[in-house]
Order: structure tokens, then sequence, then C-alpha cells
């Protein structure tokens, strides 16, 4: 959360690329048509670099206010469970008073102000910050790190995932019928077609010792 978002990144690039250039040329008047030259070419500049100095503006305001709003959203989460974590003990020691304050008035409190929280901070569009990193943003990482083209780091993965079976039975042999169970319920779960309150799969592996159960 503390690292700048992509798009501040950029625009400091973009700045700093611009700054250097503009540097260049307020050095570089050797003739006076070389002059003229840098001189329009600098005031081109200073308009570019007016505009991205208030597109950053914005967008270290928009950082700032999503920062603030998430870490106010996990110091809710915190007090509440705290709260949850204090209210057996209060009950135990027979404070009924302070026990009910809790329940009754803190948490649901804090709960209500954790929802508006989180419905603002999800329906934020353009957000500069995630709480979840996907697939195609970690491939898009190590593309960038390994120039391998982001399609291509996604499509083995896809790879991996449709040849499973036969991946695994080089190296299980006589477990064919196990092996395409396991292999259709990991592709459920990759294509979201699993029940989500369920685990990926439950099996048994029965059999006498040396059967191949391990």
């Amino acid at each position: 959360m503390n690292y700048l978002p992509e798009p501040l990144e950029k625009i400091n690039y973009q700045i700093a690329r611009l700054e250097i250039e503009k540097a260049a040329l307020t050095n570089d008047s050797e003739t006076k048509q070389t002059a003229i030259k840098n001189k329009e070419r600098i005031l081109e500049i200073d308009k570019e670099l007016n505009t991205l100095k208030l597109q950053k503006v914005d967008l270290e305001k928009r950082w700032k206010q999503e920062k603030e709003d998430i870490q106010k959203f996990s110091s809710i989460k915190e007090n509440i469970e705290e709260l949850n974590r204090k209210l057996p003990l209060l009950q135990s020691e027979g404070k009924y008073v302070e026990a009910s304050k809790i329940m009754y008035v803190l948490v649901p409190e804090l709960i209500k102000t954790r929802d508006e929280l989180e419905q603002k901070i999800q329906s934020r569009k353009n957000r500069l910050i995630k709480e979840v990193v996907d697939a195609e943003e970690v491939a898009d990482i190590v593309s960038k790190w390994t120039n391998i083209p982001v399609n291509r780091l996604l499509e083995n993965q896809k790879q991996k995932i449709l040849n499973l079976s036969e991946t695994l039975k080089k190296r299980v042999k006589g477990q064919d019928q196990a092996i395409e169970l396991i292999s259709d319920a990991i592709k459920r779960s990759k294509a979201n077609i699993n029940d989500p309150n369920r685990p990926i799969g439950s099996f048994l592996f029965l059999g006498p010792t040396g059967a191949g159960k391990s």
C-alpha cells in the first residue's frame, strides 16, 4: 500500500524525462537558430509539465484518500475483533452492563461504519490501491522482469492445467481414474464453477498395502 501506484510512477518518469530534456536545451544554444528552436521546445515542455504536474497532484490526492480509507477500515476491523474477544471475559466476570454495551451498541455501530466504508472503497472507480493481486497482474509484473509477453505466461498456466491429467499419469502409474477425478476437480476450481462453500475435492484412496495409495 505504501508503494507508488503505477500511474503515479509513470507520471513521475515523464516529468523527470521532460525536466532533463529542458535542462539540456537550456544549456544548448550555440547558434541563434538553435536558441530559437530550443526556446520553442522549452515552451512546449513547460506546457506538458504543467499538465503532468496537475495530474500528479490529483493522483497523489486520490492515493492519500484511498490509503486513509483502507487504514481506517483495518482499524475498525481490529476494534471489532478486540471487543468480541473482550465480551466473553466480561460475561464470565458478571459485568453485564459493559457486555451489553459492547454487544448492542459499540459493535453494531462499528459494523455499520465498517460496511459503509467498505462499500465506499469497493465502489470507487479506477482504484490506485488493490488489496488483492490477481493472476494477470502477477503475470504482468513477471513479464516486465523477464521480457516474456504476458499472454505467453498466462497461456503456459492454462496449458499446465489443461494437461494436468497427462502430466500426473507420467508420474503415477495405474491410477488413471483417480487422476482424472482429481484433474477434473482442479479444472472446475480454476474455472470458478465449483461450489465456493465446499472444498475443491474430497477423495478416499482405498486398497491394501502396496497398492499405490501414497
